[in-house]
């Protein structure tokens, strides 16, 4: 899957995500920052797991969101630029793993 989603993230706003938008979880519901470093702009950046996988804000509704992995300006409250750069790719992307 290919979503466009922008540089404001906002994964209701297209019909690619419609099916699981709603439980993508996010940096604000995984992190509270202090009240004077808040942003609800960064707030919304995907909470992604150590393979650039998104995660489930209620875990068990679309277990199946583990198999989408985000490399791209999204990953960026994750991992830094390094999501945001094609030249990264060879460095900042796991190894592909064998599939049984």
């Amino acid at each position: 899957m290919i979503c466009g989603t922008g540089i404001d993230m906002n994964f209701t706003a297209g019909a690619s995500c419609e099916t699981c938008a709603a439980n993508i979880a996010t940096w604000a519901d995984r992190y509270q920052p202090p009240l004077d470093e808040q942003s609800p702009r960064l707030g919304r950046f995907p909470y992604l797991g150590d393979d650039y996988a998104l995660s489930e804000r209620i875990p068990g509704q679309t277990p199946w969101i583990a198999d989408i992995h985000v490399f791209a300006i999204a990953s960026t409250m994750s991992f830094g630029v390094s999501g945001s750069s094609i030249n990264a790719m060879t460095t900042a992307v796991p190894q592909a793993r064998a599939w049984a």
